[in-house]
């Protein structure tokens, strides 16, 4: 009686929705305009409903927006599909939402993120003067440092196919990370992968795909899967919540977060390097989000990253995420209010230093660029805008219509070691 009971006081709290609502964006970045959009309507009930359709589609910055209004009609039972056209003047991600109304009140709401002619984007570089001199200062203060490589067996997530150690190596500021290293077991020169976390991620150990479809590593690579400072068990500095982080210290560009971050980036792959299993012409970075951010610095940083697969990255055009997305600007707002003599003007100038798309030119290598079109996280315009400055002629963008920030998920893991193989050989 009680579970009757519940399953009662349930369906009073979630009536059976009268209408159901699909939007059908198709591949998601349309080209030409005007363009077309399904929207799906079904009336689930026995008897006919008149709604009001209203709805609109606005850029990620809300500059640019249009409005939809329409009646609808459905008879019982009947399935429809309305077409929703549109021309749109610039290129660039959009934000779409449809829902029905009855007296002017909402009965049921849909929405989803959509691309116009997203390849054409251009958000112009803004490169400082000293920007080359800035990080071969970083580089020089690295050298400085002696690394300590520390390996230590880890026999438990050791076995037939590959060791695994615990790796320890000291970074610029004086402060140590801690990895995981897999080398694989069979004799030679090993293709090898610096595996790079999210923000606030960590890694335990490396996984094999059979392991983790979304993060493995198939076993006959060699990786390292490095915890930047704040991650894991490496050293860092104190915060509340992580996404704190991305505005640490952003008033000074000389103590900025990512300036650390990005140097622990470049000592995981200086670990790679000298390793005499590894065969040098075969270093892969790759890591979803900021770690997909940190992965593409390396390849505009070094030479010795040979290929390079960012998914989802972050760190991709500072202005936009700025913008658009609400998590970065509720981060640098709160550190504008905790430093009164600190302007936003100056933040973003220090910004300029730390932003990919102001490096990209500079990266020559194989690259292989992930988006999730529904990513608030990280927009695929603001990817985008990096991938168009990637100055290599062995390059690729895969968009994922459905993709949030877990872009292509394990369908795009699967292609991404495809298509590694192809440039390897």
């Amino acid at each position: 009686m009680l579970f009757i009971h519940l399953l009662y006081f349930f369906c009073l709290l979630s009536p059976p929705k009268d209408v159901l609502m699909k939007l059908n964006i198709e591949e998601g970045n349309f080209k030409k305009n005007p363009f077309t959009i399904q929207l799906y309507l079904e009336n689930t009930t026995q008897k006919p409903i008149f709604y009001d359709l209203k709805g609109n589609i606005a850029s990620l910055d809300r500059k640019h927006a249009k409005y939809i209004a329409q009646k609808i009609y459905l008879k019982p039972k009947e399935k429809k599909e309305i077409p929703l056209q549109f021309s749109l003047s610039h290129p660039q991600t959009y934000f779409l939402q449809v829902y029905l109304q009855q007296n002017n009140k909402v009965i049921q709401k849909t929405s989803t993120l959509l691309a116009y002619q997203l390849e054409k984007i251009n958000s112009p570089s803004n490169i400082p003067n000293d920007f080359d001199n800035f990080w071969i200062d970083v580089r020089k203060e690295l050298d400085n440092r002696n690394p300590e490589f520390v390996l230590k067996p880890a026999p438990k997530y050791s076995n037939q196919l590959y060791t695994m150690y615990e790796v320890e190596m000291n970074s610029i500021d004086g402060l140590q990370l801690i990895g995981w290293y897999r080398v694989p077991k069979k004799q030679g020169k090993h293709k090898a992968i610096l595996q790079l976390p999210p923000l606030g991620g960590k890694f335990g150990r490396v996984y094999t795909l059979v392991e983790n479809e979304t993060y493995g590593i198939p076993p006959d690579y060699a990786v390292l899967a490095l915890n930047i400072r704040n991650h894991g068990k490496s050293e860092g500095h104190s915060f509340k919540n992580y996404t704190e982080l991305i505005a640490y210290e952003a008033e000074n560009k000389e103590k900025y977060f990512y300036r650390g971050a990005i140097a622990d980036a470049w000592r995981g792959l200086d670990f790679l390097a000298q390793r005499p299993e590894i065969d040098k012409e075969k270093i892969i970075t790759e890591g979803a989000s900021q770690g997909g951010g940190l992965a593409l610095w390396l390849a505009g940083l070094d030479e010795r990253v040979r290929v390079s697969c960012p998914d989802v990255m972050f760190l991709a055009d500072w202005e936009q995420l700025w913008n658009v997305t609400s998590w970065v600007r509720f981060e640098m707002n709160q550190l504008l209010k905790q430093n009164k003599n600190t302007s936003e003007w100056q933040i973003k100038q220090n910004l300029r230093y730390f932003d990919l798309k102001n490096i990209a030119n500079q990266i020559k290598i194989p690259v292989l660029v992930s988006a999730g079109l529904q990513d608030w996280t990280c927009p695929a315009q603001s990817i985008m805008s990096v991938y168009q400055k990637i100055n290599s002629k062995e390059k690729e963008f895969v968009l994922y219509p459905n993709g949030k920030h877990d872009g292509g998920n394990k369908i795009h893991r699967k292609y991404k070691f495809e298509w590694i193989e192809k440039q390897l050989n």
